[in-house]
């Protein structure tokens, strides 16, 4: 298991039930917080200041588009992990992400279990490309 230094996420997401949910299944599974951020500019501030190891972006967001937020992070660091979340992502949402430069994509109705399981995946990527 990656040590707790390597499982630093922030969770972008307008909507406080599935802040409170992410973080409380982070917190369950042995992640760290790194923060949460409601909006774009929440968002860059603590991508900068904290400087997780993954972020998990919500694709509709209110003020900004996730798909912007992505691609101010990415902007700033090309190797930045984003997962993009989404309640009624169709194939050509996910494609769209993947092809900006998310790490992945991930339906906020998959099972916890699927859900945790990229999770796991994408940090275990994340530390094998920090050694």
């Amino acid at each position: 298991m990656s040590s707790i230094k390597n499982k630093r996420v922030l969770i972008v997401d307008d909507n406080d039930h599935y802040i409170r949910f992410f973080r409380e299944h982070l917190l369950l599974h042995n992640y760290a917080i790194a923060g949460e951020a409601k909006n774009c500019e929440q968002a860059i501030t603590l991508f900068q200041s904290e400087k997780p190891n993954l972020i998990l972006l919500d694709f509709e967001m209110l003020n900004k588009s996730g798909i912007h937020i992505l691609q101010e992070i990415l902007s700033m660091d090309s190797d930045a992990m984003v997962i993009m979340l989404s309640g009624k992502g169709n194939v050509e949402t996910m494609q769209l992400c993947l092809d900006l430069g998310a790490y992945h994509f991930i339906r906020k109705d998959y099972p916890l279990e699927t859900i945790f399981s990229v999770i796991d995946e994408s940090l275990k990527t994340y530390s094998e490309m920090e050694s």
